[in-house]
């Protein structure tokens, strides 16, 4: 399911993969204002503070569960682009 996941965030404009997901972690490079609709329907991932976050854009880590479903997957990617 991460490569799943790795590819419908390649697929977005404006979602950024700081390094190739290895295992079950991504690290992702967001704008703001997608973390912030992120937050309102509830998905759940945690801020990964580096250099160069700015005002516009944050980095996150996503850890995503071996019992994570394809369709979850789908919805995640489906919130990310609005």
């Amino acid at each position: 399911m991460t490569a799943r996941l790795a590819a419908g965030l390649r697929s977005l404009p404006d979602a950024e993969l700081i390094v190739e997901p290895q295992a079950n972690e991504i690290f992702l490079r967001l704008p703001v204002a997608t973390l912030r609709r992120l937050r309102e329907e509830v998905v759940r991932f945690h801020p990964w503070p580096m250099p160069g976050d700015d005002q516009a854009s944050r980095i996150i880590r996503l850890v995503r569960s071996f019992q994570t479903t394809p369709e979850e997957v789908d919805r995640f990617i489906s919130v990310v682009l609005g």
